[in-house]
């Protein structure tokens, strides 16, 4: 798609200097809160000193399209009803958690957060798509089908649209290293 992509490469000692900017950033403290702020803090520190202002978020695509694992929990005890409460369920407990932790991440580098998956015109279109559609079955390790379509109709690579989904906190390693620092 011609979009540049940057990896950022953190050290023991910066996710210890993030870790502490986060709990300082953030009304709260939680460790998986803090795990996920770090990387989303360096990301920040980064973008902003490109020059940036405004960051977008692909924030509340889990809670839209059936992300999280506990969906299939919920496909395996309630039915595709089950699904669809749960969807709205995890929507409603986003906001006080996600995007609090998020919005403090951003302004503590002066970025203004967009997060267009969860604004309402599109909420309204992904919200009418059947649960059937977000998760397939109990055994659905993907989910999120209808994102995954799209990407494959803008021609991104099959290895990136079947990627499992991996959490930014423990896909980058840093959550293993914030627990043993919180720990010590």
């Amino acid at each position: 798609m011609g979009l540049g992509l940057e990896a950022i490469e953190l050290s023991e000692s910066d996710v210890q200097r993030l870790a502490i900017v986060s709990m300082k950033a953030l009304s709260f403290f939680d460790e998986m809160q803090v795990g996920i702020a770090v990387p989303e803090l360096a990301c920040a520190e980064r973008i902003s000193g490109q020059g940036f202002k405004v960051v977008f978020s692909g924030q509340g695509s889990d809670e839209v399209f059936a992300g999280y694992s506990s969906y299939s929990k919920a496909l395996k005890e309630n039915g595709y009803s089950g699904v669809e409460r749960e969807t709205w369920f995890s929507l409603s407990r986003m906001w006080s958690r996600n995007f609090h932790r998020d919005d403090a991440v951003t302004a503590r580098h002066s970025l203004e957060l967009r997060v267009p998956l969860v604004s309402q015109n599109f909420l309204r279109e992904a919200m009418a798509f059947p649960a059937k559609e977000k998760i397939v079955s109990e055994s659905d390790s993907l989910r999120k089908h209808p994102l995954r379509e799209i990407a494959r109709q803008y021609g991104l690579p099959e290895e990136v649209i079947a990627r499992p989904k991996k959490a930014m906190q423990y896909g980058s390693g840093v959550q293993k290293i914030v627990s043993r620092l919180l720990r010590a």
